[in-house]
C-alpha cells in the first residue's frame, strides 16, 4: 500500500501529518508528492500561521526512505534517483514555506525521515524518538545540502559520527548534537507540541516570516546583507503599530 499526507486544520495551524503505518511513514514517490502538494497549498493560504509536521502514529516520524519502492524494481538506480529527486523536491517546498514548521518527532526518526525533519524550524522530540543516517552503510550520496545542514548544525566532528558509524542513537544524543531543539517527556509531549504551535500562531505573520528569513539566512547562508533587508522590511511593515497600540489599551 502506498504512502500519504494528510492535513488537519485548527484555526491557523496546519497539521501535515505522514501516513505509512505499515512502512513506518517511510517515504514513498506517492507520499513525497502528497507533501509537495501540501507544502504548495498552504504556500497560497495567507491565513496559516504556523504548520507542525509529524508522523501518523507514534511509533515512527518517519523512517526514511521506503526500500521497497525501488529495490524491488531492477533498474536500482533509477529508483534511487528518482527517490532522492522528490525528497529533495519535497523538502525543498517545506523550507520555502513563509510560516514557521514545528516537527514533532516521535519514535524512529532515520535517512530521509532527518532530511524532512531539517526542513522544519524548530524540532521537538519525545524521549522515546530514535535518530540515524544510515547512508554510507548502504553506499547512497545522503543530499549535500542536508550534510552542510547537519554539519551547520552539529559541527564537523559530531556530523562525522552521524554519517561515518551509520549508527543510531537516542534523543538525548541528538540534543546534544543539536539535530532537535528540546527533549520531552512522553506523557507531555503532545500538550508541549501544541502549546509551542499555538505560541508561535499567535504572533503577527510579518513578524513570523521575518525572523524565520532571518535566522535561515544567518545560520546557512551567512548572508548578512539578506537578514539585512529582511529586518528592514519587518520594521516598514509596521506590524507592531497595532500590538503596542493593544497592549497600551490593555495598561489602560
Amino acid at each position: 500500500m502506498a504512502g500519504a499526507v494528510r492535513t488537519e486544520r485548527n484555526r491557523n495551524i496546519v497539521t501535515i501529518i505522514l501516513d505509512n503505518p505499515a512502512k513506518r511513514n517511510s517515504l514513498d514517490l506517492p507520499l513525497l508528492d502528497g507533501l509537495q502538494k501540501a507544502a504548495g497549498e498552504i504556500a497560497a493560504d495567507t491565513s496559516v500561521m504556523a504548520v507542525m509536521l509529524r508522523g501518523g502514529d507514534d511509533k515512527a516520524f518517519c523512517a526514511g526512505a521506503d526500500f521497497d519502492a525501488f529495490t524491488q524494481s531492477s533498474a536500482i538506480e533509477q529508483g534511487v534517483a528518482a527517490m532522492e529527486k522528490a525528497i529533495t523536491k519535497a523538502t525543498d517546498a517545506l523550507a520555502r514555506l513563509e510560516v514557521p514548521i514545528v516537527a514533532a518527532i516521535r519514535g524512529a526518526c532515520f535517512g530521509g525521515g532527518v532530511q524532512l525533519a531539517l526542513a522544519a524550524d524548530i524540532r521537538i522530540a519525545s524521549a522515546d524518538s530514535r535518530f540515524g543516517i544510515p547512508a554510507a552503510r548502504i553506499g547512497i550520496a545522503y543530499p549535500l545540502q542536508a550534510i552542510a545542514q547537519v554539519v551547520a548544525l552539529s559541527g564537523a566532528g559530531h556530523a562525522a559520527q552521524i554519517f561515518l558509524t551509520a549508527e543510531p542513537f537516542d534523543a538525548a544524543a541528538a540534543l546534544q548534537r543539536q539535530l532537535i531543539d528540546e527533549v520531552v517527556g512522553i506523557d507531555a509531549f503532545e500538550s508541549r507540541i501544541r502549546a509551542v504551535t499555538e505560541t508561535i500562531a499567535a504572533c503577527p505573520r510579518p513578524a513570523l516570516t521575518a525572523y524565520k528569513g532571518m535566522i535561515r539566512k544567518l545560520a546557512f547562508d551567512r548572508d548578512i546583507a539578506a537578514a539585512a533587508l529582511l529586518h528592514a522590511e519587518l520594521m516598514d511593515s509596521k506590524c507592531y503599530v497595532s500590538r503596542l497600540e493593544e497592549i497600551a489599551q490593555k495598561r489602560k
